[in-house]
């Protein structure tokens, strides 16, 4: 009985020895909140820039990062939202709000595609396979244009009137940052830096150039 309620005891303690030792590698796996600024060539907040984190460490998009729901609608002759991110493989949805019919189009090398002619009420919708940018636009309103920004990496966030985007849950460790912003004056209207996340988290400034903006320009 006594060596029946060791065994039972020196069970127990590597049971919660286990459970500790999986807490803390789990815990010093995830980082800290990661906080980008986007700021101009003067200073001033960047808003709809795409910021996104690819560790070192290659990470696979998981079926529930697919979700959504991704919506770009049609609302007021408008694209809502002006800039639209998500990940490689997600379905959006494009439903007209409006009481004019519309052909939304994209002819980007990547993703290109079209949704002939439809009305008020009717949702088309589209699946991004590759990574990259779709710029989208209207075949009935040319001053109606938007951006899809294709992402692959779950870890993802755009900025917002004071130029900030958040990224709440990461991997520890080495990674790279990429800013896009669709008038960004670079190859791709993109730029990337390396960042170490941490649990302590971080604050990151990028300072970009954007050419000058022009009608339609959100």
């Amino acid at each position: 009985m006594v060596f029946q309620r060791t065994n039972l005891f020196q069970s127990a303690l590597w049971l919660v020895s286990a459970l500790c030792s999986w807490l803390v590698s789990s815990a010093s796996a995830i980082a800290g909140p990661l906080q980008i600024s986007v700021v101009d060539g003067e200073g001033q907040a960047v808003e709809h820039a795409v910021v996104s984190v690819e560790p070192a460490a290659a990470v696979k998009l998981k079926p529930g990062d697919l979700r959504g729901p991704f919506v770009m609608s049609q609302r007021n002759i408008a694209f809502e939202p002006f800039v639209l991110v998500v990940p490689k493989g997600a379905t959006v949805q494009f439903p007209n709000m409006d009481r004019v019919n519309h052909h939304v189009y994209s002819f980007s090398p990547t993703n290109p595609f079209q949704l002939p002619l439809y009305g008020r009420g009717i949702t088309r919708s589209v699946t991004f396979g590759q990574a990259g940018t779709a710029a989208l636009g209207c075949n009935i309103h040319d001053k109606m244009r938007a951006y899809i920004r294709v992402v692959d990496t779950p870890y993802y966030a755009k900025t917002d009137r004071s130029g900030v985007a958040n990224l709440v849950t990461l991997p520890d460790g080495a990674a790279t940052l990429r800013v896009w912003h669709p008038a960004m004056m670079a190859q791709g209207q993109e730029m990337s830096q390396s960042v170490t996340t941490n649990r302590s988290g971080n604050r990151v400034v990028v300072t970009i150039r954007l050419r000058p903006a022009r009608a339609g320009d959100m």
